[in-house]
């Protein structure tokens, strides 16, 4: 299995919660499955926490927290 590195952005993090059966939801399902390995630093675990949490997306606090 081929891999890839990316930048996963929030956007796409979101997408895939809330539209499981999208191009969002395939690129974390490929996240999951180790085909796309993400690259990732403090900064943008801190904006996915941020955004997750907001109350709008509805997203629960055990899916967000590690």
């Amino acid at each position: 299995m081929k891999q890839y590195y990316a930048v996963i952005d929030t956007n796409v993090i979101v997408s895939s919660f809330l539209h499981h059966d999208s191009i969002p939801g395939q690129v974390v399902d490929h996240v999951v499955s180790g085909r796309i390995i993400p690259l990732i630093n403090q900064d943008i675990l801190e904006e996915y926490s941020e955004v997750l949490r907001r109350n709008k997306f509805g997203i629960p606090e055990e899916v967000v927290s590690p």
